[in-house]
């Protein structure tokens, strides 16, 4: 298993599985959005994209394919991506997450990420979670 930037080569792979998120998900990078891949026998299983921008960075979105999940994918994702983000003097790091999703809840904790907001309907007819992880 490696952890690696995303490449234009890898845009079917991922937009297919951010199809898992959410309808008509389309990574597009740009200046401010990077993406990086969780590879396991040279098959894309999982991605993560975050914004950076000044000083504030945001986890937009990550997933791993269903057939992986469990195996420590998501964790090493989110390592990888708060090391890159932390190379450019950010002071925090935000993110939102469904309040149903203890899964993802107790992941973000583990790593040092405190809920300090309540999005109201922010996923439809569900609430999210504001978390934030300050760096120093």
């Amino acid at each position: 298993m490696i952890i690696r930037y995303y490449k234009k080569e890898d845009y079917f792979k991922v937009n297919k599985l951010g199809s898992l998120l959410h309808t008509g998900f389309d990574y597009v990078p740009n200046e401010f959005t990077f993406c990086m891949v969780c590879e396991d026998n040279d098959d894309i299983v999982g991605f993560i994209t975050y914004m950076k921008m000044y000083e504030r960075a945001e986890i937009i979105d990550i997933v791993i394919d269903p057939v992986f999940r469990n195996k420590g994918y998501g964790s090493l994702l989110l390592d990888k991506a708060i090391e890159d983000i932390n190379k450019n003097n950010v002071d925090s790091i935000t993110l939102e997450v469904n309040c149903n999703n203890d899964f993802a809840i107790r992941l973000y904790k583990k790593i040092g990420f405190k809920i300090v907001a309540v999005r109201k309907n922010y996923y439809g007819n569900e609430d999210g979670y504001l978390m934030e992880k300050i760096l120093g």
